[in-house]
């Protein structure tokens, strides 16, 4: 059963998190997804207990059975578990075949993203997916200041002197106040209600699932963010905000700056911006001084997809 696909099993003690490279691992983040949307994990590692796999991680499967990717998560886990180069290696192709074939078998929904340390997707476009390259910003921790643009550190320089402060979420509220205004400026929704929230916290605890608020001195929330971390590994940027009123106060540069102070003592060993594709935020991400750096996103060639390109190439086509 080498190559199979199984229900992974909930991982409930300490002693099973030296095997997460990701937080997107976790137990209580895959209790949550089956909560919100009714996703099954599917766990890649190999079954002899002998030998490392040499692909780990899990995937997902939606109420269909299709192997699809729950909204607003950025990637799928799935990693190579060696540090050399995999695509050299064959015992990793003959791996990666057999689950891009069970991908193939199972059936998939829509686009999947693997984090930025899977390189080699030969052996999905081998079983007729479709990749394609995407972005996201990593930086490093501890991270040093002085990489920072000057602009972003005359922002935080700013918002410090007027008196703002980080601290924990002090309600649920305060976190949607500040995701509202983003999504009401970018023209876009989450799809994360407080309900959400307080279900995904409960599973996660305050270690895994942060909660940040900047607030003003008047104790007005300014700017939020909540993050996805487990020691040693890459903490996720799951979602984030400012309200409009405080846009350009520099509470947005503020929190960022107290997170990955904070992601840095909690022994995180980076911090991922979980994409960054956006024109209109690029350049705000890009100023922080991280890696910029490619992913890989794949989906099944089909006739939809096949559509959807045609429909944006005409629509490209009539708006010159």
């Amino acid at each position: 059963m080498n190559g199979a696909l199984k229900e992974a099993p909930i991982l409930e003690t300490p002693d099973c998190s030296h095997r997460l490279r990701s937080p997107l691992q976790l137990s209580g983040w895959k209790q949550f997804v089956k909560l919100k949307w009714d996703f099954d994990a599917l766990d890649c590692s190999s079954d002899d207990d002998k030998k490392e796999s040499e692909l780990a991680g899990l995937l997902w499967a939606d109420r269909r059975g299709l192997i699809s990717q729950p909204p607003t998560i950025p990637y799928t886990p799935l990693f190579p578990t060696r540090s050399g180069p995999a695509s050299s290696d064959r015992a990793w192709i003959e791996r990666a075949t057999a689950v891009a074939e069970q991908m193939s078998t199972f059936g998939t929904g829509g686009t999947i993203a693997f984090p930025p340390e899977l390189v080699d997707v030969r052996p999905w476009q081998w079983n007729g997916f479709l990749a394609n390259v995407a972005y996201t910003s990593r930086i490093s921790l501890p991270h040093d200041l002085s990489l920072v643009d000057r602009s972003v550190r005359k922002q935080i320089a700013k918002a410090e002197r007027a008196g703002y402060i980080v601290a924990p979420a002090r309600s649920i509220d305060d976190v949607f106040h500040c995701l509202a205004g983003t999504e009401q400026k970018q023209r876009f929704q989450y799809g994360i209600t407080g309900h959400d929230l307080k279900i995904a916290t409960g599973h996660l605890g305050p270690e895994n699932l942060r909660l940040y608020v900047c607030y003003s001195a008047t104790g007005e929330p300014a700017s939020a963010r909540a993050v996805l971390c487990t020691p040693g590994t890459w903490a996720i940027d799951w979602l984030a905000g400012t309200s409009a009123e405080h846009r350009s106060s520099g509470a947005t540069q503020f929190l960022i700056n107290h997170v990955l102070e904070d992601l840095s003592a909690l022994q995180a060993i980076g911090f991922d911006y979980g994409g960054a594709n956006l024109q209109s935020i690029a350049a705000a991400k890009t100023a922080w001084g991280g890696r910029l750096t490619p992913f890989y996103r794949i989906r099944r060639q089909d006739l939809r997809y096949v559509a959807k390109l045609t429909a944006s190439w005409l629509r490209q086509r009539l708006s010159r």
